[in-house]
C-alpha cells in the first residue's frame, strides 16, 4: 500500500494507529491512519512544514516551521520560523499551542513534560498539560453583562 500524498518528515505508531507528518508543497500536513486497514481517519494542514511528532497525555505534539532569509546591508541572515501543536488525536482538530519557538525540529516526552529542540540554537521544557487551550470566560452573555453595565455606570455619572 502507498499513500504518500506529500513529502513525509515523521511517522509515528501509538497503538492501532499511524500519524504521519510531512509537507505538500504548500502546507504542513499530519494524517492519522487506522492500522492495518490503512483507512486515513483525519488529515490536517498546519503552516509550514511539519517536522516532528511525539504523542503524550492523550495529545499528538506536532512541531513545525521553516527557514527564512533577510538581506540587511548586503548579509544575508538566515532564521526559522515556527510553533508546536497540540492535536486532539482522535479528531485532529488543534487543542492548543506554543507560538513563535522557531522551527521545532524534534521533540521528546517524559510523562507531562516535553523537551522541544528548534533550529533557532534554542530548545524549550514545556509543561504538555499547559499547552491545552484555555476555554474562554467571556462569552456573549458576558459581553451583554459588560454592556449592560457600562450602560448602568453611564447613566450614574
Amino acid at each position: 500500500m502507498n499513500m504518500s500524498t506529500f513529502y513525509v518528515e515523521d511517522i509515528l505508531v501509538a497503538g492501532n494507529t499511524a500519524y504521519v507528518s510531512g509537507y505538500d508543497g504548500q502546507n504542513g500536513t499530519v494524517m492519522s491512519i487506522k492500522l492495518p486497514s490503512g483507512k486515513v481517519l483525519w488529515e490536517q494542514r498546519l503552516p509550514y512544514r511539519a517536522k516532528a511528532m511525539a504523542y503524550s497525555n492523550g495529545l499528538l505534539l506536532v512541531g513545525v516551521g521553516k527557514f527564512e532569509q533577510k538581506i540587511q546591508n548586503g548579509t544575508t541572515y538566515i532564521y526559522s520560523v515556527g510553533s508546536l501543536y497540540a492535536l486532539d488525536p482522535e479528531s485532529g482538530k488543534v487543542v492548543g499551542s506554543v507560538p513563535n519557538t522557531g522551527y521545532v525540529r524534534s521533540i521528546a516526552v517524559l510523562g507531562d513534560r516535553a523537551v522541544v529542540g528548534t533550529a533557532s540554537s534554542e530548545f524549550y521544557l514545556i509543561d504538555i498539560n499547559a499547552i491545552r487551550e484555555k476555554k474562554a470566560t467571556c462569552g456573549p452573555g458576558m459581553v451583554v453583562l459588560l454592556v449592560v453595565l457600562l450602560g448602568f455606570l453611564i447613566r450614574r455619572l
